[in-house]
């Protein structure tokens, strides 16, 4: 539902997640996140 009343408010691109919190590593994360400040992008975490 979260994902639908995004692309209804004109999102381009949702990454998911999930992974635990509490691991240290996430190369998925951390991906996401260089594509998105390679792009300028801005960038919603919920």
């Amino acid at each position: 539902m979260q994902q639908y009343a995004l692309r209804q408010a004109g999102a381009i691109c949702i990454f998911t997640d999930c992974e635990s919190g509490s691991k240290t590593q996430r190369p998925q994360l951390a991906e996401r996140l260089s594509y998105l400040r390679g792009n300028g992008g801005v960038v919603l975490v919920v």
